[in-house]
């Protein structure tokens, strides 16, 4: 099976602020696709925090090993799950290079768990636009006023 999980959040500062949040995901089947969604406000992160908050709910649905590929926004989300950086983190005790706490380590490793459980090679998509691209912004938009 193939689940495709899209992320999209107005949240997009590195400082906390409040925003919207979307997760969908999609299980590619031989009819229709299946999705599952859910919007949700999100007070007080950063576009980082609020992109690892949505993912994590989102793998929270995963049960099963499947392929899985992610789309998102935000780059440094993205590059680190492509290039397996939260193995490094989780070696050194979830310190970065400089010995400093990686920000949000317990969204990492459920994050992290999840895809070594379910997926052993995600696959990402960094800032693509996609089917659900319009719906998830005017939702988020929506649920915002």
């Amino acid at each position: 099976m193939k689940l495709n999980i899209y992320i999209y959040t107005t949240i997009r500062t590195i400082r906390k602020s409040d925003g919207v949040g979307v997760y969908l995901l999609e299980a590619v089947t031989n009819k229709e696709p299946v999705t599952i969604d859910r919007a949700m406000q999100q007070a007080d992160m950063n576009f980082n925090a609020a992109t690892l908050s949505l993912l994590s709910l989102a793998m929270s649905h995963v049960v099963r090993p499947c392929e899985i590929e992610i789309y998102v926004d935000n780059s440094y989300v993205g590059n680190a799950i492509a290039k397996r950086w939260p193995d490094k983190w989780e070696n050194d005790s979830w310190k970065n290079a400089k010995g400093k706490d990686i920000a949000d380590a317990s969204d990492w490793n459920t994050i992290w768990t999840q895809l070594r459980k379910f997926c052993k090679s995600p696959v990402v998509h960094i800032g693509e636009k996609h089917s659900y691209s319009s719906w998830m912004e005017s939702t988020a938009k929506d649920k915002e006023a």
